[in-house]
């Protein structure tokens, strides 16, 4: 028995949220993969809003994450934000 496997594009989709001690907010889901235009428009319009002074926003290496307009949208929130360590080569 034979079987036709379509072997199209794939479609890739992101789901980005900030996890609070009491649950999720600034749920988005993006079409396509997160870049710095999408990271930006994430901070300045979904997280900007929901973290409050002090609270800490912890974000992964990835390079659309280093924006200087997201920076400055965290700073004016006084929310504390860092970046974990590289990773150590294996």
């Amino acid at each position: 028995m034979e079987a036709d496997t379509s072997f199209g594009h794939w479609k890739t989709q992101t789901f980005v949220a900030a996890l609070r001690h009491d649950g999720l907010a600034a749920l988005w889901l993006i079409d396509g993969a997160m870049t710095r235009e999408m990271f930006d428009t994430y901070v300045e319009t979904q997280l900007a809003p929901a973290p409050g002074a002090g609270d800490m926003v912890i974000l992964d290496n990835l390079a659309a994450h280093k924006s200087e307009k997201a920076k400055a949208a965290l700073r004016r929130l006084d929310a504390l934000f860092r970046f974990p360590p590289p990773a150590a080569p294996t």
